[in-house]
């Protein structure tokens, strides 16, 4: 299966199975689309699992269309998350069986759970914030702050979620753990690279924030072009051109460090691999800088009629902002990477800071 393929597939499907009106109804109940049953048919989200356990087996560079047409189209469905559940469930080695999304709790957020080893699994008690579509999901799937990896039945004793939403009006909903026993737990099957489930969720994000603040500019240049005052195009004014086009290069730039970082990504499983986790980072923290700008000059070319709720510019916007602390905040990440780079020492310095994702980061590009 080739790139062009997949990506055809996904936008036949996002393209018409979503429009405005499932954005609202999908906000406004906090119900799975039932979009989700065809989504799930036509093998979505299994891109990445191997063809023996029912999915594609592509890489995650070609699977890069998949999240960034999630946030294109504005899709209301937890297809990222159960993508990187099933990735990292069919790395180990292990098959969960399931028709509902599979939840999923990164190992920062999962930092202050208790878990205590208990025969064949594992017991955890605490308290799990900001988990997508938990309310839809049969299944968690939770990095462990030892390393590990779990899987949680959200419909077994000790498990509970408590409904909540974020700025997209979409399910981030609290999970209570309550001495409850794992389904499954397996080791981290990309041992070289740290805080996997984090790494893939920024990874993820990116992605979607560059589909969604695409949608945004040329929704704004269109708009530009469409709004007349005074008997001429908003969009002849220079003031809007520079907004515009400063708005147009930080995506590019977002959009390119993303790129880089899905084709390093599909080499994470590998025991030998040479790609660069760090890029992940890089790329969460400059997509978090496109959101702000795209969100930021999107409303400022729109005026008040792009903060109304049925127009479709705001669904975009919000999404961005939201998207923007998943995995990570820009801060977050770039205080890891600052580490990073640190650490390495004098004589390391400069090989680090020329690394291909750094280099990105920096305003440069890569071949």
């Amino acid at each position: 299966m080739n790139d062009s393929i997949i990506e055809d597939s996904i936008v036949r499907f996002f393209s018409k199975a979503f429009d405005t009106l499932d954005c609202i109804n999908a906000e406004k109940t906090g119900q799975l689309p039932t979009q989700w049953d065809q989504a799930s048919e036509n093998g979505f989200a299994n891109l990445l699992s191997p063809e023996s356990n029912g999915g594609a087996g592509i890489s995650w560079s070609e699977a890069m269309p998949l999240f960034w047409g999630l946030g294109y189209y504005r899709v209301p469905l937890p297809l990222a998350e159960t993508v990187i559940a099933n990735f990292l469930i069919n790395s180990a080695g292990h098959e969960v069986k399931t028709s509902r999304p599979i939840a999923l709790a990164d190992e920062v957020m999962a930092a202050g759970l208790r878990v205590v080893d208990s025969a064949s699994t594992v017991v955890a008690s605490g308290t799990l914030t900001h988990v997508h579509w938990a309310r839809a999901a049969d299944k968690l799937l939770v990095g462990l702050p030892d390393g590990r990896m779990g899987v949680w039945n959200l419909k077994s004793p000790g498990c509970s979620v408590v409904e909540r939403v974020d700025v997209t009006k979409l399910p981030s909903d609290t999970v209570v753990l309550e001495s409850a026993r794992a389904e499954l737990v397996f080791d981290d099957p990309l041992s070289s690279v740290a805080l996997p489930v984090r790494h893939l969720g920024a990874l993820a994000r990116s992605a979607m924030i560059v589909g969604a603040a695409e949608f945004a500019l040329e929704d704004s240049v269109q708009y530009a072009l469409d709004r007349v005052q005074f008997g001429r195009p908003i969009g002849r004014n220079q003031a809007i051109q520079q907004q515009l086009a400063q708005m147009a290069g930080q995506v590019a730039v977002a959009r390119h460090a993303t790129s880089l970082a899905f084709q390093h990504a599909s080499s994470w499983s590998s025991p030998e691999q040479d790609g660069d986790a760090l890029s992940a980072g890089c790329a969460k923290v400059l997509a978090g800088e496109a959101a702000d700008i795209a969100a930021t000059v999107a409303h400022q070319v729109h005026g008040a009629i792009g903060f109304t709720y049925e127009h479709v510019l705001n669904f975009a916007t919000r999404r961005l902002w939201a998207w923007r602390e998943d995995h990570g905040t820009s801060s977050w990440w770039s205080h890891r990477i600052g580490s990073q780079v640190a650490s390495a020492g004098a004589e390391d310095f400069w090989p680090a800071m020329t690394r291909p994702s750094l280099y990105v980061g920096l305003g440069g590009t890569s071949s």
